[in-house]
């Protein structure tokens, strides 16, 4: 039985009742190989994944750019976001890491984050919208 689940471009993972990730489909560049040991959330991009352990670290798995499954140190995060070769994490205080090809995140407090194809979303603490990355077809010009 998951209790969480994410979908990439060719496979999915979830994560099970025991704490543990199972994936499946395409295994290009190690996507579908999941780390060991105990998660509480995770997340899935083009072809890597992210995971926060139970002790609130993560860890990351797949993906042909080495900096997308290298992610920051720490024991404070409570949510992870991937998409294409790059990820990002909140931490407890509300701050963003990310890692990868995404680039720097804005300063602030935030209470959520989405990774697309080159850009992200967040939410801050106060309700209002950031984005940041590409820029090609207008997806970080908010309405």
């Amino acid at each position: 039985m998951a209790i969480r689940c994410a979908g990439g471009w060719f496979h999915n993972c979830a994560l099970k009742k025991d704490q543990s990730i199972v994936c499946w489909g395409n295994n290009y560049a190690g996507a579908a190989e999941p780390p060991s040991g105990t998660f509480v959330a995770l997340d899935v991009g083009s072809r890597q994944g992210c995971a926060i352990r139970t002790d609130k670290s993560l860890a990351c798995w797949g993906g042909t750019n080495v900096a997308a499954r290298t992610p920051p140190a720490g024991d404070d995060f409570t949510s992870v976001a991937c998409g294409d070769e790059s990820c990002c994490a909140l931490h407890e205080d509300g701050s963003i890491a990310c890692w990868g090809s995404i680039g720097a995140p804005p300063q602030g407090t935030f209470a959520e984050l989405h990774l697309g194809i080159g850009n992200a979303l967040a939410r801050r603490a106060n309700g209002t919208l950031t984005c940041w990355g590409r820029n090609d077809y207008g997806q970080c010009n908010l309405p």
